[in-house]
């Protein structure tokens, strides 16, 4: 701390699926809330707890016995989390993205190589159900966020080529629900083609509060199972797209933006508090890629202290963020 203020903290370790379980009050109420009971009022923060687990993929922490809420995210930790590692993490449960997780964790320990948990098949229906459920008597994406799941016999529908992100679509024979697979450099990396039938692994992620999808480990996540004939290619969008390079730097950063439609974007820079630092961006701009600079200042105009920071990009609704680590 640098000023001296008061800390609520709970005693002991929980099991994350103790810190995920829902506030019968929220689910209650009407609307339905479907939010953990150590969740602050709001948006704000809850008061600090330890939990233990084992990291899945994309920054998240699961209990390493699976079961229904037995993972939750990981954000803005300044050490990047191993997957398949057993980590122990103190801080607060905060909701700002819409969905409980740990942000800027005051703690965490790498205690080694795990178990991972088990990866249950469930149909697409189940994996896209945002159904508050406030009789907690069904399976549906809030239950599964952060933890591993797989999508058995899922048709790929469209996609934007190697290293980029494809829809499938299931179940085989009527395709009646759409998900997006992840599929960057970093990740799988797997080369899609429209028709393919697939088996997908990963962890089930909340993209800003408004979607879901699958996050595999690496391409041996993603088993092509055959491919089908007569598929209907969908019209592929890849959105607003966001890089920052390079990164680690001392003397600054490119930073690459995208939009496929006109519209208002901003574009800030935030610590790993999630403080703003710096406004690069805040003004319509035309349809397609362009590129700025970020110094390595702050709002005002003097340099920022080495460490972790995040440029953020808004348009249409939807966020990108990109990673910085800034040394002086």
């Amino acid at each position: 701390m640098t000023t001296p203020r008061s800390v609520t903290f709970l005693a002991g370790v929980l099991s994350i699926a103790e810190v995920r379980a829902p506030d019968p009050d929220s689910l209650a109420a009407t609307p339905c809330v479907d939010r953990s009971r150590f969740a602050g009022p709001g948006s704000a923060p809850g008061p600090r707890l330890t939990t233990y687990g084992i990291a899945t993929t994309g920054g998240c922490l699961q209990d390493e016995a699976g079961g229904p809420r037995s993972a939750a995210e990981i954000f803005f930790s300044q050490t990047s989390l191993v997957t398949g590692h057993r980590y122990l993490v103190a801080g607060a449960v905060d909701t700002r993205t819409g969905k409980a997780g740990f942000w800027d964790p005051v703690y965490l320990r790498d205690d080694g190589v795990g178990t991972m948990p088990a990866s249950p098949k469930l149909p697409l229906s189940t994996i896209l159900n945002a159904t508050c459920d406030a009789g907690q008597s069904q399976i549906t994406s809030d239950d599964l966020l952060g933890g591993f799941v797989t999508a058995d016999s899922v048709v790929v529908t469209g996609h934007g080529g190697r290293g980029d992100d494809f829809l499938v679509t299931g179940p085989y024979g009527s395709n009646a629900d759409t998900l997006r697979v992840a599929n960057d450099d970093s990740s799988a990396s797997f080369t899609p083609v429209v028709g393919q039938l697939l088996r997908v692994t990963g962890a089930l992620h909340s993209i800003f509060g408004n979607r879901v999808e699958i996050q595999p480990r690496d391409s041996t996540d993603i088993v092509v199972l055959g491919m089908v004939t007569g598929v209907v290619a969908e019209v592929w969008d890849r959105g607003p797209t966001l890089s920052v390079h390079p990164t680690p730097s001392a003397s600054g950063f490119v930073v690459d933006f995208a939009v496929p439609r006109a519209g208002l974007a901003e574009i800030e820079i935030y610590d790993v508090q999630g403080r703003p630092v710096k406004a690069l961006v805040k003004a319509r701009v035309p349809a397609g890629s362009r590129t700025i600079q970020w110094d390595g200042s702050g709002a005002s105009g003097s340099k920022v202290a080495s460490g972790i920071y995040f440029a953020r990009l808004r348009t249409e609704g939807v966020t990108r963020t990109a990673r910085i680590v800034l040394l002086r």
